[in-house]
């Protein structure tokens, strides 16, 4: 056996599992057992399992206290956000989301966009109408 094999196994867990095999963790420092064997990590290792996938649970909005986006301004909206993730009754991860929404809409106001629409057609047209002026008199008629 070579000198990292057994200085690998001398830091291991020198417990027992259930089924025979030894411990492969490895052991606490100044100690012969793992966290997971070690007595006095019992309160440690049971507060661990119970917070065990509650990282990975879907958040839930039953009872968080969004900000109404229809009766408050932007900075209105995000003091509220900021807020509610400061005190703890706001997830992050739905305050981002909800923060890139409100962006987003702000960004997409539908007259807004239709009227920005509507006048790059009319300069589209514009330059059409400059390249092919050579072909129309001044009256837009074509000439023939």
């Amino acid at each position: 056996m070579d000198d990292d094999v057994r200085d690998q196994d001398r830091h291991r867990c020198v417990a027992t599992k259930r089924d025979g095999v030894r411990c492969s963790a490895k052991a606490l420092v100044g100690d012969q057992l793992c966290f997971f064997h070690a007595p006095g990590s019992e309160a440690e290792r049971k507060a661990a399992q119970s917070r065990g996938g509650q990282g990975n649970r879907k958040p839930s909005l039953d009872g968080v206290p969004l900000p109404r986006s229809a009766t408050v301004n932007d900075s209105e909206f995000f003091d509220q956000l900021i807020d509610g993730v400061m005190n703890g009754r706001l997830p992050t991860k739905i305050a981002q989301v909800a923060g890139q929404l409100r962006l987003q809409r702000s960004r997409c106001n539908p007259g807004e966009m239709d009227e920005r629409i509507a006048a790059l057609k009319d300069a589209v047209d514009r330059l059409q109408d400059q390249k092919s002026g050579f072909d129309r008199d001044p009256e837009g008629e074509d000439w023939k």
